[in-house]
C-alpha cells in the first residue's frame, strides 16, 4: 500500500511539472526599448516587437516621434562582426505628426535595421538603426532583405535584441 501511495505521489507530480512545462510561453524573438537616435533632429525612437523563432505572427508597435505604427514582420539576423545583435522590424504606418520636412503617410511600410551592442557605456559602440520606406505594409519577406549598415547610433536608451533560435 505504502508504495502505491508513493507512485501515486510521484506520478501526480510529473503530471503537474508536464502541464507547468506545457503552458510556459513559447519562446519569442524581440526587439524592445527606446532612446533618442543622432538623426537630424536628434529623433526619439521607442519599440516594442516580437515573433515567433521563424519570425512569423510578428506583432507589436513603433513610434520615432514623427510616426507610429503596428509591427508587421520581424527578422532577428544574429551577431554582427563588431559584436551587437541585428534584427530587422518592418510594420505600417499608422498614425503621423510633427513631421519636420518629410512624412510617411498612413499605410506606408517602413523598415527598421537594428543592431543591439548592449548597454552604452560601458560598451564601444551605441545602439544603432536605420530605417527606409517601402509603398506596401512590411511582409516576413521584406524583414528577411539585407538592409545596409544602420546609419544612426542611439545617444541615450537602449534597444535589446533577443535571438530565441
Amino acid at each position: 500500500m505504502k508504495r502505491l501511495g508513493k507512485a501515486i505521489g510521484v506520478t501526480v507530480v510529473g503530471m503537474l511539472m508536464l502541464a507547468a512545462a506545457a503552458n510556459a510561453a513559447p519562446a519569442r524573438d524581440s526587439v524592445v526599448g527606446s532612446g533618442l537616435a543622432t538623426t537630424y533632429f536628434n529623433q526619439p525612437l521607442n519599440f516594442s516587437a516580437t515573433s515567433n523563432p521563424a519570425g512569423r505572427n510578428a506583432q507589436g508597435t513603433f513610434d520615432n516621434g514623427y510616426y507610429a505604427g503596428t509591427v508587421t514582420c520581424l527578422n532577428v539576423t544574429g551577431p554582427t562582426p563588431g559584436g551587437g545583435v541585428a534584427a530587422v522590424v518592418g510594420g505600417v504606418v499608422t498614425s503621423t505628426a510633427n513631421a519636420p520636412f518629410w512624412n510617411f503617410p498612413v499605410g506606408t511600410g517602413v523598415l527598421f535595421a537594428v543592431i543591439d551592442y548592449g548597454t552604452f557605456p560601458p560598451n564601444v559602440f551605441a545602439d544603432r538603426f536605420a530605417q527606409v520606406s517601402i509603398p506596401q505594409p512590411a511582409t516576413t519577406q521584406d524583414c528577411r532583405a539585407n538592409i545596409t549598415l544602420p546609419a544612426y547610433s542611439f545617444v541615450n536608451g537602449n534597444i535589446t535584441v533577443t535571438d530565441a533560435k
